[in-house]
């Protein structure tokens, strides 16, 4: 699976592990100072972003065509599947 992170601190470096380790491919991430790779590329986002981020982060993602978006916030875990968003 080709995944994106969204918010790249201790948590997404925890997933990024875990996922590499499951033969699964980091191809974006995006952090507060760091922008590296295609989110174009992603099947799936994850965001690990602080609340400030959260809505820069979703409004990046908006439109994209993943198979699932997963939103970590205060310990809840929302997802969504791919979607035509509207804005």
């Amino acid at each position: 699976m080709k995944i994106a992170l969204l918010g790249y601190g201790r948590m997404g470096k925890t997933i990024e592990k875990f996922a590499q380790e499951r033969n699964h491919e980091i191809v974006f991430i995006l952090d507060k100072n760091e922008e590296k790779g295609s989110l174009a590329e992603a099947e799936v986002a994850i965001n690990f972003s602080v609340p400030e981020a959260a809505v820069k982060n979703i409004k990046l993602a908006l439109g994209k065509k993943f198979l699932l978006f997963v939103e970590l916030q205060d310990g809840l875990i929302f997802m969504m599947k791919s979607l035509p968003f509207v804005t």
